[in-house]
């Protein structure tokens, strides 16, 4: 990532464990609990989910960025 992020952002690993995180609701450590997000997560695939987070893969690393609107 290039630019700023104005919004909550969080990097996790496929499994949906928060590896580091821009806000007290995704600590490092925590589980993003959200079906639809831990099921894209899988994926390894960009995506907006329908809820407006957007899903971005970090190459072949087993990690993603997730942020929210």
């Amino acid at each position: 990532m290039t630019e700023a992020v104005g919004t909550p952002v969080a990097l996790v690993n496929t499994h949906g464990r928060v590896v580091a995180g821009s806000t007290a609701h995704h600590l490092a450590g925590s589980l993003i609990r959200d079906a639809h997000i831990r099921t894209a997560l899988l994926t390894a695939l960009p995506a907006v989910l329908p809820d407006g987070v957007r899903l971005t893969p970090c190459g072949t690393l087993p990690l993603a960025v997730l942020t929210w609107p």
